[in-house]
């Protein structure tokens, strides 16, 4: 552990936050949000005035919502087949068909699995009349386009799941009433969620081959069964690995939408609440910000590129300073460079260039209060991790089991956690609301937390050189080894900034602004 005097240095809001799990906390407030939707949806359908209610009724204003609220649907990659018409061969016509039509299929990751059939409401049905829907969904669900185990049998008042491969395939394995669903839903979803039904079909179908291999009488068999499971599970493997790659890759598209809808509603501004965190930057930030200024109106677009300052602005007694991580000064500076030779940017651009170059080769000699600022953020984040690991290691271990034996494969795939991020996702967070702490603080102030951060810093390495200390590999691994694990801000804008700005513009430097 870090000594009390050490951890005492950091501000009481920063202790605070070590102490919390950030990155969990905001995954549990999604998933509760989402929770509060899904409680909302089954009380609807729960309360579904079904009298009166056809078939084609119930498909649409009852099944449809509940495969929606089970979590499939267009918006995933779990898509529902509506009213498949399939032929129909000797004998089943002999059942008074040629063709029969497939209420709804719902698929998990393009599989059949299972099917679901819609039946108006009938209150005073008669064993015949229940025993001819059950007849047709078993013709439906044996088909062979279909050749699904599970079967479900609606009418908006109830719902009734059965299992095909069973002796007792009569019987269903769940029913429940529609006034049920708020309270029993998750037995349905452990039967019929996307992520659970093919477990679920799994594990009977095995159960089923158990049985087949107890009547035989050649031992073989079991080497040939073993074989033929190796060669299948085999070419299973990479289609495993594409429906992960699927996850990541809708998540993505969903990821990417929201950006594009966030950026085109709130611009630079929101761009820069976004980035201003001591994390860095790509790129791809740069082609977002130059987009979100290029896609502005002509005469708006000077001000876009000032809303980069407007939107992180304290306001402090002696009015208002202007005091962002670097990650977003750089990321303002890059798209000045990017822009400055647009119409409607010039003038604004070359000032913020002129600017940022003045401030970090001069050590912002117009406003010493913010060369104060800069040494402090500079080792700020990293005695915060430092001191996190040090202290919090097993904890964030502790955090990281959790998560992977609780969460879902597809909720890791679209939100991956781990104790590293939950680490970094903790840091950040305490620099964002560390930093707002200090909008108000002097040089001196500034100058004395650096110092203190300092200390922290070597303690926190003599802590972490203890034989077995569960955070020594892990800050190892994050920071590279120094005396204090700093890296000069500073110093990476002086030896990667400067040459790839020779190459990118022959702007001239102003008198007095040095080489």
């Amino acid at each position: 552990m870090v000594s009390g005097t050490a951890v005492g240095s950091v501000p009481r809001v920063v202790q605070c936050l070590l102490r919390g799990h950030g990155l969990l906390r905001t995954q549990d407030k999604t998933v509760a949000a989402c929770q509060h939707v899904l409680v909302e949806a089954l009380g609807h359908l729960s309360a579904y005035p079904f009298e009166g209610k056809n078939e084609a009724a119930i498909r649409e204003q009852w099944i449809y919502p509940l495969l929606d609220a089970l979590g499939y649907g267009a918006h995933t990659l779990d898509e529902v087949l509506f009213e498949d018409q399939l032929a129909l061969r000797e004998p089943i016509r002999l059942l008074g068909s040629k063709r029969i039509k497939v209420d709804y299929r719902p698929t998990v990751l393009g599989r059949n699995l299972w099917l679901i059939e819609a039946k108006a409401p009938d209150l005073n049905a008669s064993a015949t009349s229940i025993a001819r829907h059950l007849g047709q969904a078993w013709t439906y669900a044996t088909h062979p386009e279909i050749n699904v185990s599970l079967i479900v049998i609606a009418d908006g008042r109830s719902l009734a799941l059965y299992d095909v491969t069973r002796p007792t395939w009569d019987v269903p394995v769940l029913e429940l009433q529609s006034s049920e669903l708020p309270t029993r839903f998750s037995e349905l979803a452990q039967w019929l969620g996307p992520r659970n039904v093919a477990r679920t079909v799994r594990e009977r179908q095995l159960a089923q081959l158990e049985s087949t291999l107890q009547a035989e009488l050649d031992p073989s068999v079991c080497e040939q069964l073993q074989e033929r499971v190796r060669t299948m599970t085999a070419a299973a493997l990479p289609v495993i690995l594409e429906n992960q790659r699927r996850i990541r890759s809708h998540q993505s598209e969903i990821d990417a939408e929201i950006d594009v809808s966030m950026l085109a509603s709130a611009g630079t501004w929101g761009l820069a609440q976004q980035m201003n965190v001591p994390l860095g930057f790509s790129l791809l930030d740069v082609e977002r910000a130059v987009s979100t200024v290029l896609n502005r109106p002509l005469l708006d677009r000077a001000r876009e590129l000032d809303n980069f300052r407007a939107a992180t602005q304290w306001r402090t007694p002696s009015g208002n300073s202007w005091r962002p991580f670097w990650s977003l000064r750089a990321l303002r500076f890059w798209t000045a460079l990017r822009v400055r030779k647009v119409d409607g940017c010039r003038q604004v651009a070359n000032r913020i260039i002129e600017q940022g170059l003045r401030d970090h080769l001069l050590n912002f000699p117009d406003d010493e209060v913010a060369g104060a600022a800069h040494r402090w953020e500079e080792i700020l984040p990293h005695a915060i991790l430092r001191a996190l690991v040090s202290r919090d290691a097993a904890s964030l271990q502790e955090l990281d089991e959790h998560v992977q034996s609780t969460w879902d494969v597809e909720r890791l795939l679209r939100s991956p956690a781990d104790a590293h991020r939950f680490a970094l996702s903790r840091t950040m967070l305490a620099c964002r609301i560390s930093w707002a702490t200090s909008a108000q603080w002097s040089r001196e102030q500034y100058d004395s937390e650096t110092r203190a951060l300092h200390q922290i810093l070597q303690q926190s390495n003599e802590v972490l050189k203890t034989p077995g200390h569960p955070g020594a590999l892990s800050c190892r691994s994050t920071f590279s080894e120094s005396p204090t694990g700093r890296t000069s801000m500073t110093s990476l804008y002086r030896t990667r900034l400067l040459p790839l700005l020779k190459k990118a513009t022959t702007y001239r430097s102003p008198a007095g602004l040095g080489p």
